[in-house]
């Protein structure tokens, strides 16, 4: 748990296991203190990994939330949180960011990072200022990025399965790990089609296919 204000109650998935009962009962104890300001904000990420019986621990306090508090929950996988969460929520949907927009937002906000690095977090982040945020944060994660990029690169160049099967499998895990195989997959086919022109009646097709499949694990 990151606390950036006494009233503000930051749950970070950083691990992407599964949120704890353990961590909620700890959330739900501070909850009922005074808030020191107009409202008391506990704010938990990526809450498909929520089991069943840490949501349960949850619902009371959001059917009957203690007074001047606010649930802010964030996923970027609706359909894999649990109804009896959904059902007590509203959801909020958000676009994705144009890369030249989140480009700036990097550079006004983070002036002394190399410029190199903001640049590859925008083009990883696909949209996503959030995923930006982290990559900056996180090297390692920005270079395994990378090298799925470089893999499927690869792949398309020498259409060898041996260099696709390993990532496919991996990807087939969960759906966080689909999804992210699929961005980067379609990333790689843009970059092409950007680059070719020619390349079109090729790669539009299989653009199409990994839409397709990303809408059958939504």
């Amino acid at each position: 748990t990151h606390n950036i204000h006494l009233d503000t109650i930051k749950l970070i998935d950083a691990t992407g296991e599964t949120l704890k009962i353990e961590q909620i009962r700890s959330i739900l104890a501070e909850i009922n203190l005074r808030p020191q300001s107009a409202y008391k904000i506990i704010l938990l990420q990526n809450i498909e990994r929520m089991e069943k019986e840490t949501g349960n621990a949850l619902l009371k306090n959001l059917e009957e939330p203690p007074p001047r508090t606010l649930f802010i929950f964030t996923t970027a996988l609706l359909e894999d949180t649990l109804p009896t969460i959904r059902s007590r929520a509203r959801v909020v949907k958000f676009s994705l960011v144009p890369e030249e927009i989140l480009q700036k937002a990097l550079d006004d906000r983070f002036p002394q990072v190399d410029a190199h690095l903001k640049q590859k977090a925008t083009t990883f982040a696909l949209g996503r200022p959030g995923r930006a945020l982290s990559l900056l944060a996180e090297s390692d994660r920005l270079l395994l990025l990378q090298n799925l990029y470089n893999d499927i690169s690869a792949f398309l160049a020498s259409r060898s399965l041996t260099r696709i099967l390993p990532m496919m499998r991996e990807a087939a895990e969960d759906r966080t790990k689909s999804y992210l195989f699929l961005d980067i997959f379609e990333h790689v086919l843009r970059d092409t089609l950007l680059a070719d022109v020619n390349s079109a009646p090729r790669v539009i097709p299989t653009i199409d296919q990994i839409q397709r499949a990303r809408r059958l694990i939504t």
